[in-house]
């Protein structure tokens, strides 16, 4: 996709891309987002799951933006459930 083809940052920022959760033996949780490679954080509590997930997304769209590259759309989230 050509730049001069793109959509605009704030379509992608507002999509609601999937992610999972897994729960780490020393406590803990990793959080990856399955169409967004190499989007990952990890958060303390259940609590700040949201807030670190939400984080990484921006975080990886912006960057992915910025530097050209292609920025997939979310797929079903059930076929990562």
């Amino acid at each position: 996709m050509t730049p001069e083809r793109r959509k605009p940052i704030s379509h992608y920022l507002d999509l609601n891309y999937p992610f999972v959760v897994y729960p780490e033996t020393q406590g803990g949780y990793s959080i990856t987002f399955p169409d967004l490679p190499g989007c990952v954080s990890q958060a303390k509590t259940k609590e700040e799951i949201p807030h670190m997930a939400e984080d990484a997304r921006r975080g990886w769209i912006q960057t992915e933006y910025e530097e050209k590259r292609e920025i997939p759309e979310p797929s079903d989230p059930v076929k990562h459930g």
